[in-house]
């Protein structure tokens, strides 16, 4: 989609030279978190059992009723789901955990099964029970606590990028402890310490597993919190040039006070910076930016979508428009991306 010669934006821009290419930054997270599930056969291995799963209980009413008459209770305490691991992101994340908290009450309804003769059961029941693939979860799910901290940001009606920035650097502080030797996340943790002294025993249920397993799963925990950590930094690069783009946010400049000294010396630094970054003219961005919050100042009940539309119809605004525009383009949350673009087609076009 965004390749410079052959994707749609490459495409685009050869048609239309002045076009500016943006990566929605919600999307970053759910590749830079979902990038392994490709290219590593135990993610992949573990993606079509979960997916499987839930095959086998979605289709079979009579089977799903085993599961929930397994659960009793419980059932309707943890008010869980299956998930198919067909969504991208932090979705196959949050698939795992639920399984990881349904794990046990799942193995008692495919051991149930299995004395039936339902051969998928037994097949899913003997990979269920695998030490790599509950360690696979745990490990999975740790990651998961770790990094659903900055989609939590992405859900909000009002994206702020200094929220994101302190979850973002905390998230990347936890990745980089978890990379180093002996340093695993609290679930794992606590699971490879009690599995050596249950006997290999997960909830009661004897897990199948070879010599070395375990080490084996102390380094993938390792390195699977090396191959997010290095996705999510490469992806997220430009958080400096997002967080100084909020200065001219509608709401940010809404709070302008004109009598404050503070009015005249907003915004200053900002846009220098943000003008060398888009090979801009730095004074005639300055002159831009205080029109821009004498404009908004002159009309306080200015509705946004129309403030935006004059910003980027008017001549003596054109000279900072790449900036607002980017802005435009990249603050807007997943749940209302579909409106901005419908908003911001009938800006520009």
């Amino acid at each position: 989609m965004l390749s410079k010669k052959n994707g749609v934006s490459g495409k685009l821009s050869r048609e239309r030279p002045g076009l500016i290419s943006i990566h929605c930054i919600a999307h970053r997270l759910n590749l830079g978190v979902s990038s392994g599930w490709k290219s590593d056969i135990h993610l992949r291995t573990l993606n079509k059992m979960i997916y499987s799963l839930w095959k086998l209980f979605k289709q079979a009413p009579s089977k799903l009723q085993i599961l929930k008459n397994t659960k009793w209770r419980i059932w309707a305490i943890l008010r869980v789901k299956f998930v198919p691991l067909t969504l991208d992101g932090l979705q196959k994340y949050k698939a795992v955990e639920r399984v990881l908290k349904l794990c046990p009450f799942v193995m008692l309804a495919l051991a149930k099964l299995d004395k039936n003769k339902d051969k998928t059961a037994t097949e899913l029941l003997k990979e269920l029970k695998d030490l790599k693939t509950v360690g696979h979860m745990k490990i999975l799910t740790d990651l998961y606590e770790i990094i659903d901290p900055i989609n939590n940001i992405f859900q909000k009606k009002n994206i702020s990028i200094k929220q994101l920035k302190i979850s973002y650097n905390l998230a990347v502080h936890s990745l980089s402890h978890l990379t180093l030797n002996n340093n695993y996340g609290p679930l794992f943790e606590s699971f490879s310490e009690k599995i050596v002294q249950n006997n290999y025993k997960f909830c009661g249920i004897k897990l199948l597993h070879n010599e070395g397993d375990l080490e084996f799963l102390k380094k993938r925990s390792n390195d699977l919190a090396k191959l997010i950590l290095f996705d999510l930094e490469s992806r997220f690069q430009d958080l400096d040039v997002l967080e100084k783009l909020e200065i001219i946010s509608f709401e940010n400049l809404n709070k302008l006070k004109h009598e404050n000294a503070y009015f005249h010396s907003y915004g200053k630094q900002e846009i220098e910076y943000l003008s060398k970054h888009f090979n801009l003219n730095t004074q005639n961005c300055l002159k831009a930016r205080n029109k821009i919050k004498i404009f908004k100042f002159s009309d306080k009940t200015i509705p946004e979508e129309e403030f935006w539309r004059l910003v980027l119809d008017y001549e003596e605004f054109r000279s900072i428009r790449t900036i607002v525009e980017t802005f435009l383009e990249l603050f807007q949350n997943s749940a209302s991306s579909k409106q901005s673009f419908e908003i911001k087609c009938r800006l520009t076009l």
